[in-house]
């Protein structure tokens, strides 16, 4: 069976793309990241939990995370699809500084949270909406769109 597997990666917004079978990976994730599924579904295990994500959900992994994830096309033959925005630790420091706010996390209450379902709103349906199109087509990003689109996705996490 031949597999396919395609990643396109433009420094912080990665896209995912896995053909013919689930593809198991153990990762460190060290910074956060916003993780939308396309097509196909994620499992996400850790530790002391297991969650499944399927095609349309938004999830926040937060850094420093260690899990397996477990990508599986759906079952019509497309590919598994996922489009990530990683948070690098300096740039959330650089927007928060710049715009004189708080993190706004309150450390103790999230200490635990680790994976969390993002609720699918027009703005993150949007957000991603307007990535994707830059990956099917080729198109590379600039360094400043995706700055842009960091914020952005800072912007609606908040």
């Amino acid at each position: 069976m031949n597999i396919q597997t395609v990643s396109y990666n433009h420094n912080n917004i990665f896209c995912s793309v896995r053909t013919n079978k689930a593809i198991e990976k153990e990762q460190f994730v060290p910074n956060h990241a916003l993780i939308h599924i396309l097509a196909g579904q994620i499992d996400i295990v850790e530790a002391d939990s297991h969650s499944t994500f399927q095609s349309g959900d938004t999830v926040f992994v937060k850094r420093n995370s260690l899990a397996k994830f477990i990508k599986t096309p759906p079952d019509n033959g497309e590919p598994f699809k996922a489009l990530s925005i990683f948070i690098m630790k300096h740039f959330a420091r650089e927007y928060y500084a710049k715009h004189l706010l708080d993190h706004g996390i309150d450390q103790n209450s999230c200490a635990n949270i680790r994976i969390k379902k993002v609720a699918s709103t027009p703005l993150i349906q949007g957000l991603f909406a307007s990535i994707y199109p830059y990956f099917d087509s080729g198109m590379a990003f600039s360094k400043e769109l995706m700055e842009i689109k960091t914020r952005e996705a800072i912007l609606i996490l908040r």
